[in-house]
């Protein structure tokens, strides 16, 4: 049998909105696309504000975009999805 079909949905955080919880509620994040600022560093996703860091994206130095897909169902913010960008122009998050 097949499973269900989810909705996805995205949401978009700039450089100047960062720190900021861009999900607030339980959710899965599928995967999110990365627009890098021209020099390294990273993209961090916690469980909250003072949670658990569940994924650390570290970013090269270069301005381009860089697709992140989480393998299986993703990884499970049970909280809420609060993102950190340093260095970073934007991201765009993928979650049902």
């Amino acid at each position: 049998m097949a499973s269900a079909a989810q909705n996805v949905s995205a949401v978009n955080l700039l450089a100047a909105d960062s720190p900021d919880t861009v999900v607030a509620r339980r959710t899965r994040v599928a995967s999110l696309s990365i627009t890098t600022a021209g020099s390294a560093g990273s993209v961090e996703l916690k469980n909250g504000v003072g949670g658990t860091v569940l994924l650390k994206i570290v970013t090269t130095a270069d301005s381009s975009m860089h697709d992140v897909v989480i393998p299986g169902d993703g990884i499970l913010f049970d909280s809420e999805v609060y993102c950190t960008l340093t260095n970073v122009t934007s991201i765009t998050l993928f979650y049902s």
